[in-house]
């Protein structure tokens, strides 16, 4: 007698899955590495990541629903203010004259910042956090393990060995006047008719985009880290995988001078490092630890030497890099009309930072962005959005229980929401919203832990 599969119960199992949405988000969000760095247009890839994306929040949607979180003021009120920052400058940039290809490449972004973390943060079960974090936790490490070895090899397909791509990188840093030109003498107002953006090269400049995703840094940090608590634990074979993922981030961060996330890499390793000589449970281990730091030290200094001293160099040619001329610009844009300071110039709307020849659509900072294309309201209404996060981990944060683990998340994730909101180009801000949902996942966990 032929017996027929439960496809029911299968289908019952798994779509009532408490994991099912967030692996649903968490493949959409791996799908990145196929997909082309700051597309001129929406490809395949782009859709189906697009796709999976809404399905995976859809369902946190209907699940909040169930658990009666709408009944929360702070859940649905953060959700409506997400709703109006993303809604309302795509009028503006539309008015502005923008085509609708450039407003949605400003748009999609900051869809992910303002439902992604919020729907993830209120959402998450305390039963399943654990798991829950350990599947987000997964395909940052994929995503940026993965774009450092297509960096690297890359780099070395076109420039014959990393050593090369070090030089040629150091000679773009002759001279002040090449990088930082005086500051208002570029500056003009925001270009109000777009056509469509054209198509990009596969240029040094694209490829060296995929260590700008935030996962990159995550991984660095937070494998330097976890390669010191798995060492202890003689789980040898884990330590050195660790150290070649940190490595291979790291790498790629200083072939490009990225002095932010190296700088921020050294203190989260520093600060880990005391916090495991210094806690009371390693005490029979300390000597080891600081032998371990010592070697670890010294292997980075020959194998980074020369690139720390491109560090060095580009610090004491370009000083901020254009970053505080960039806010002068924005200011500039936004001073040209009091509708700007309110609303904003629109998503897709371009300006001239003194240090670009040509219009750009981003800014190196979370706040000068939501603020130039948003205006105040648009501020104004991101802090809504977080408002209830924020809040819960101010005081969550007076009672965390540093696990050895969930502290490195937290160094790691700190850093990219440092970078984020200060000094990097927002164009990656779906890993962006990934990492900021994990680490107000293992601050809830921490908390717990402690009570």
């Amino acid at each position: 007698m032929k017996q027929d599969w439960p496809v029911k119960e299968i289908y019952n199992q798994v779509v009532t899955s408490e994991l099912l949405p967030y692996i649903i988000i968490s493949i959409s969000y791996v799908a990145v590495l196929l997909s082309y760095p700051m597309p001129p247009s929406p490809g395949w890839i782009e859709v189906v990541m697009g796709g999976g994306l809404v399905v995976g929040c859809l369902i946190l949607l209907v699940r909040a629903k169930r658990q009666g979180l709408f009944e929360i003021k702070l859940f649905w009120l953060s959700l409506l203010a997400g709703a109006i920052l993303a809604a309302y400058p795509c009028f503006v940039g539309v008015l502005n004259g923008n085509a609708i290809g450039m407003v949605a490449r400003d748009f999609f972004p900051v869809i992910f910042l303002v439902t992604l973390v919020p729907l993830i943060g209120f959402s998450v079960g305390i039963k399943f956090e654990r798991q829950i974090s350990t599947v987000l936790l997964v395909s940052i490490l994929s995503v940026g393990t993965i774009s450092s070895i297509e960096f690297i090899f890359a780099m070395r397909s076109e420039y014959g060995s990393m050593k090369e791509l070090s030089t040629a990188f150091d000679s773009t840093y002759n001279t002040l006047e090449q990088i930082q030109p005086p500051v208002l003498e570029q500056i003009q107002p925001p270009v109000l008719e777009q056509i469509q953006p054209p198509a990009l090269e596969n240029t040094f400049s694209v490829r060296a985009l995929k260590v700008f995703e935030p996962a990159v840094t995550f991984a660095a940090i937070y494998c330097g880290c976890m390669l010191f608590v798995l060492f202890l634990r003689r789980q040898f074979v884990l330590s050195a995988l660790c150290a070649l993922i940190s490595a291979l981030a790291l790498y790629g961060l200083m072939a490009l001078r990225l002095r932010a996330p190296v700088g921020l890499f050294v203190i989260s390793e520093l600060l880990f490092i005391t916090y495991l000589a210094l806690d009371p449970r390693n005490i029979k281990w300390r000597t080891q630890i600081v032998l371990w730091a010592i070697f670890i030290c010294a292997a980075g200094l020959s194998m980074f030497g020369d690139m720390l001293w491109g560090l060095v160099l580009k610090q004491n040619i370009v000083g901020t890099n254009g970053k505080l001329d960039e806010w002068a610009a924005v200011l500039y844009v936004l001073g040209d009309d009091w509708q700007n300071w309110l609303i904003g110039i629109g998503w897709g709307s371009e300006f001239v930072p003194n240090y670009q020849i040509e219009p750009v659509r981003f800014t190196h900072s979370m706040i000068s962005f939501v603020l130039l294309k948003a205006g105040l309201i648009g501020l104004s209404l991101l802090v809504v959005v977080y408002a209830h996060l924020m809040a819960a981990f101010y005081v969550r944060v007076k009672k965390l229980h540093f696990q050895q683990d969930r502290l490195a998340i937290l160094l790691a994730g700190g850093a990219v929401v440092i970078i984020g909101i200060s000094l990097q180009p927002i164009f990656k801000m779906l890993g962006f919203s990934m990492i900021l949902a994990l680490l107000f996942i293992t601050i809830n966990l921490s908390s717990e832990a402690k009570e």
